[in-house]
């Protein structure tokens, strides 16, 4: 049985960035500390180096920023709500 630890398939292959070549969009979920993760900024630099238009949104009753990596980027902001969600994700 092989044993790859998330941080080795994240960081040792092109895992994620073959997940993205079939993505239309990023979506971006912010909670209170994942902007200050390592892993959501390289997720962030994979979509715009793919060209996805990127949505974001912050879980209800969070104080958590945008990545780093989206600081100055163009994004759609969007509400947590399932309706308005599902709209912008369709007019993509």
């Amino acid at each position: 049985m092989l044993n790859y630890s998330i941080h080795t398939l994240y960081t040792g292959s092109n895992y994620f960035k073959r997940v993205m070549n079939g993505c239309d969009a990023l979506l971006v979920i912010i909670g209170n500390n994942n902007h200050n993760s390592p892993w959501i900024n390289r997720e962030v630099e994979l979509g715009i180096s793919k060209n996805l238009p990127i949505v974001v949104t912050q879980l209800p009753n969070t104080t958590g920023g945008i990545p780093n990596k989206l600081r100055g980027m163009r994004y759609r902001e969007v509400d947590w709500d399932d309706v308005d969600l599902a709209y912008e994700l369709s007019m993509l």
